[in-house]
Order: C-alpha cells, then structure tokens, then sequence
C-alpha cells in the first residue's frame, strides 16, 4: 500500500492526474469495482463540499470518498454508499475526482456532468434517508470481496464528537438516527435504543 500511494503521489506530482480502478462499495452505486475508473487530478486550492477526492489513513489505506465538510485544516469525508466518516487533515489529501471512466463502453462521465450533480444532491439532500446498498445488492460476494463478511466500524461517533464535527446534525429531526440506513436499520435502532 505505501508503494502504491508513493506511486500515485508522484504520478499526480508530475502528470498532474492519475487514472486508477475503484475497488470496494463505498461509492456504489456511482462507482462500481472493477466496472469504472477515476481521474484524480492535482489541486491547488481547498476542496468544496461534496467534492469526491482522493485521500490517505492514518493506517495508510488509499480511499475515495465525498467531501460532507469543510473546516480550518481538514475535511469530513464519507462515502455515499458508508455509514462512517473520516476526518482527513489538508495534507492527506492526493487529488480530486474530476470524472470517472466506464469500462464497459469507455465513456466519461466529469464530476460537473449535471447528471452526475443530480445524483449527489439527491443521494445527499438528506442522509437520514439515504439507502445504504448491502453487498449483496452491490453485487459483491464476501468471497469476491476479500472479506468474510460486511463489517462496520465505529458506526456510533459519540454525540461530542458528531457536534464537534458535524454542529449541524443536532439540529436535524433525526439526528440519533442519521446513520441508521437501509439493510443495518433495524439492528442500529435497537442499539441506540440500549444506550
């Protein structure tokens, strides 16, 4: 992984892009592993909302995710298809996405395509009611996937942290359940309920 990430930065450093594959579910269903290819591209200026841009863990995993927020020095990322987010500090971050490839036909479609600007005003105009897509539905087997079985992590932030990063959500009506979408609802419900 630090091989592939050395290699990525120093292609978007001198190309200024770089075309990979996507890999996981995370940004289905606009992002299909082994079905698109993205172009990240270089940026010198600070990403917007809702951006999708290539970044780096702190474990070192190299992850495409949209920008939910923008604050002094870092960003909130998620992926459309995610329940959990990541706090990614300005320098973690490789390129933006500016488009995407399918392979099927080879066609582009750009990240302003006005299709592709619906679709994330409507996968985002709420979260609450966002449907997170099981692997299953993605097309994704656990065997296909590398993993054994679908595993969320740190699905609950605590609600200090959810203020301190996101002060909007305690204003939203639905604010104990925004991450309690689609095929793991009910099981999240019942474990806020426990709380």
């Amino acid at each position: 992984m630090e091989t592939d990430r050395k290699s990525i930065r120093q292609t978007i450093d001198a190309e200024g892009f770089v075309i990979c594959p996507t890999k996981g579910i995370s940004m289905y269903p606009l992002l299909r592993e082994g079905e698109t290819l993205v172009r990240v591209e270089k940026t010198g200026e600070r990403l917007k909302k809702y951006d999708a841009a290539l970044f780096v863990r702190k474990n070192g995993e190299l992850v495409l995710h949209r920008v939910l927020a923008v604050r002094e020095g870092y960003y909130l990322f998620c992926g459309d298809n995610s329940v959990m987010y990541d706090r990614v500090e300005d320098g973690d971050v490789l390129g933006v996405m500016k488009g995407f490839y399918v392979a099927a036909d080879g066609s582009y479609k750009s990240a302003d395509d006005p299709e592709v600007l619906k679709y994330v005003a409507d996968r985002w105009s709420d979260p609450a009611k966002r449907h997170i897509f099981t692997p299953e539905e993605c097309g994704v087997t656990p065997a296909k996937s590398g993993s054994k079985a679908p595993i969320i992590r740190r699905i609950f932030p605590s609600e200090a942290r959810l203020a301190a990063d996101f002060p909007e959500i305690l204003e939203h009506p639905k604010r104990r359940l925004i991450y309690t979408f689609g095929y793991w609802g009910k099981a999240l419900k019942r474990k806020l309920h426990r709380r």
